[in-house]
């Protein structure tokens, strides 16, 4: 597994700051549970580039893991011992083949609820225009599209309507209360008016973790919230269609 990172540093030789970086390594490999009394093979650290000048050196390299000594735990501590050296300044890790698993498996889920969450909207909307304007379900709503949609021979085609669309954080817009007036509302069934109400609130958790999935950044500041509101959104999306589909 290949991991990169650059890092701004005082000037120093090359053989300095590959000593430093493998110390660092070394430390985590030697706190961690595995059973790993060797040195660190010198292929596991290569340099790729660096620039210096009378005050700062910057210093991008890699790590070449094996799967056995690749965990986020040992990660992070690498990156924690390389910080704690008076030497470094700052650190930024880019590729990251465990981050990258991690986002895969968190966009999967997303996938389908976001396939679950279209579905019901399709029906609901169908049901209120009673199956007319099949391309046009979005005609009654007050929010705006982030970008054309597109003709209904295109949407045709692939078999998407409207709903593949929208950017996430507009499914919580439909139907808006505040925006329309009661009687003009296009959903007036009460219980798809409350679920696409209640979306809002159980979907920016989900939101965020998507954003980190499209955006290939870390997710630990949003991932605390993330997997209870993921099942409580797919709960209420399984309820309307226990209530209202099968029948």
């Amino acid at each position: 597994m290949t991991f990169e990172f650059l890092i701004t540093c005082q000037p120093a030789s090359e053989m300095d700051i590959r000593y430093l970086i493998v110390q660092s390594l070394a430390e985590a490999l030697e706190n961690s549970e595995i059973d790993f009394d060797e040195d660190v093979p010198d292929d596991w650290v290569q340099i790729r580039h660096w620039k210096s000048n009378d005050s700062c050196m910057l210093v991008g390299f890699g790590l070449e893991l094996p799967e056995r000594s690749a965990s986020s735990a040992i990660v992070n501590d690498f990156v924690d011992n390389l910080q704690d050296n008076e030497y470094v300044s700052h650190i930024v890790k880019f590729e990251d083949p465990l981050l990258q698993a991690q986002l895969a498996d968190r966009a999967k889920e997303i996938f389908f609820t976001e396939m679950k969450l279209r579905r019901v909207l399709s029906f609901i909307y169908l049901r209120a225009y009673e199956g007319e304007h099949p391309y046009e379900l979005l005609m009654d709503e007050k929010n705006e599209l982030s970008r054309r949609v597109p003709s209904e021979t295109d949407m045709k085609s692939v078999h998407e309507n409207e709903f593949f669309y929208l950017e996430f954080g507009q499914y919580a817009d439909l139907n808006d209360v505040e925006q329309q007036e009661i009687h003009q509302r296009p959903i007036k069934n009460e219980d798809a008016s409350e679920l696409i109400a209640n979306l809002k609130g159980l979907m920016r958790p989900v939101q965020d973790m998507r954003n980190c999935a499209a955006h290939n950044r870390n997710p630990a500041e949003v991932e605390g919230n993330y997997p209870t509101a993921l099942h409580n959104l797919n709960d209420r999306l399984d309820q309307y269609l226990l209530n209202n589909w099968v029948k």
